[in-house]
């Protein structure tokens, strides 16, 4: 087993591989902007080079937090873990695919659960 490590991908987001080598991304601000979240400095790292992460965790709905976390999750076989109002997001008109939207709409249907933004 290798030793974990933690590695800065910009903003606010990191990897954390563990010592089994499983590799969680969290929140995966690469680049962009929305609302109060402009000029914020772009991280180097592509979308592509985190495409094998088994894990893409969003710690709130900030876009510094959440912007590139369905294209990560999209780009190989994550898993998104985040709160239900991620998805609330990309139902209103961000660019996930039609078929992501209503699988994450299922999800919050089924859990009973739907935040809307600004909830706590």
């Amino acid at each position: 087993m290798a030793d974990p490590t933690i590695r800065r991908i910009g903003w606010a987001g990191y990897v954390v591989t563990t010592e089994a080598g499983t590799k969680v991304v969290v929140d995966p601000y690469l680049h962009g902007s929305e609302g109060p979240h402009s000029g914020l400095p772009e991280s180097p790292v592509t979308v592509n080079e985190l495409a094998r992460a088994d894990v893409v965790a969003v710690t709130h709905v900030g876009y510094d937090h959440r912007a590139q976390a369905i294209d990560v999750t999209l780009a190989g076989a994550a898993t998104l873990v985040c709160g239900t109002v991620i998805p609330v997001h990309y139902r209103a008109g961000d660019s996930a695919p039609d078929d992501l939207r209503n699988e994450l709409q299922e999800s919050i249907s089924s859990n009973g659960r739907h935040d809307e933004p600004g909830d706590k």
